[in-house]
């Protein structure tokens, strides 16, 4: 099989290109070639900018491939080069879209849940959230967005869905969008599970807003590789948006419960309303790398149709948690998590809540042990 990958050189676009060389795969990766892994000698590499569209179209159009994998198309007019280009010469094209298209965090450009006298709270959703449990592919109506980017919005996932649009226009494409949710492992280039194995590691309280109880998918990083090529691959998809996740439906409290676990931590966990810890601190919940497993409240996807048209998989958690969290204790050795410098005021803060409210919340006020 002859695959070229648009990017293929980062997080998880870097491990399906590994387990594609170890197959015996002729891999071709398109990129500018400022990073170059290990199996760099065992690829065929074409330099490029990806916003160059002329250059892309002129070193591509004409040569076959059996699948492209595009993991940097970000927006209209990425994928109106990639369907001119690939129209006639790739078997398949594979669109590494966003969970984000529904809303949630990635969509808005602020995060909070909450309103107080600094941030606005969290803008419209592109799906209902709280009515769309689990959200299936056709909850997003496409043909209801238009080209636009706006105002409040993050680009990141306004392109996303410009890009599927695009997409589920196109004519005699053979292609899939892969909606990827929050990937998770060793050496992810945003560090949002170091936010909290860091603050696990510390022994320090963590706060749960709400309880933790909201309930999400995530996916780890191999599962994610082994999904875009099972995808690409399986002569059962058809063209159209496949949500890719996790078989097991997580929660922020299981999440860091299950994170100490694998450290062989305790872990000293604060339940707190978060109209309270929102409105009340200066901690950074506009930010999407800020505690950003506790919101929103429902984003559960359902991935039936993965299952069923590639036979989509996944590592159970407290595994590739273990993984994960090994690197970080063993290899790892770059920064602080983002916004590390708040941990004294969060720790104070869980202490000051216990302090008022022990009597009203005793049961909740216990350090919950991992097992």
């Amino acid at each position: 099989m002859k695959v070229l990958f648009v990017g293929g050189t980062n997080y998880f676009g870097k491990i399906a290109v590994r387990k594609l060389l170890e197959r015996g795969e002729e891999v071709w990766i398109y990129s500018r070639g400022g990073s170059k892994p290990d199996f760099w000698k065992d690829v065929r590499h074409v330099e490029g900018d990806r916003t160059d569209h002329e250059g892309f179209e002129r070193k591509l159009r004409g040569e076959k491939f059996d699948v492209v994998f595009d993991n940097i198309a970000y927006n209209r007019e990425d994928v109106e080069c990639a369907v001119r280009t690939f129209r006639n010469t790739a078997g398949k094209y594979v669109f590494t879209s966003t969970v984000s298209v529904y809303g949630g965090g990635g969509h808005n450009a602020q995060h909070r849940t909450v309103r107080n006298r600094h941030q606005p709270a969290e803008l419209f959703q592109a799906v209902d959230l709280d009515k769309c449990v689990p959200i299936r592919e056709e909850d997003l109506d496409l043909c209801a967005i238009g080209w636009d980017y706006p105002e409040g919005l993050h680009p990141y996932a306004v392109g996303k869905r410009h890009g599927e649009k695009v997409l589920g226009e196109t004519k005699d494409f053979s292609y899939v969008s892969l909606r990827v949710p929050p990937v998770l492992g060793p050496d992810d280039p945003t560090l949002r599970i170091y936010w909290y194995i860091q603050r696990v590691l510390d022994g320090g309280e963590i706060l749960l807003p709400d309880g933790g109880h909201n309930v999400f998918r995530n996916m780890y990083s191999h599962d994610v590789a082994d999904a875009m090529i099972a995808a690409g691959e399986s002569d059962r998809t058809r063209p159209g948006p496949y949500n890719l996740g996790q078989a097991e439906i997580m929660t922020q409290r299981r999440l860091v419960l299950e994170t100490a676990q694998a450290a062989g931590r305790e872990v000293n966990v604060v339940s707190i309303p978060r109209d309270l810890v929102e409105s009340q601190t200066e901690f950074p919940y506009e930010s999407l790398v800020y505690d950003s497993f506790s919101r929103p409240q429902s984003y559960l996807m359902d991935i039936e149709k993965a299952r069923a048209h590639f036979g989509m998989t996944s590592t159970p958690q407290l595994d590739w948690l273990r993984t994960t969290v090994a690197w970080y204790q063993d290899e790892y050795r770059g920064e602080d998590s983002e916004f590390y410098e708040h941990r004294n005021q969060e720790m104070e803060f869980a202490r000051d809540f216990r302090r008022r409210f022990r009597r009203v919340f005793g049961s909740e006020m216990n350090v919950a042990r991992s097992r």
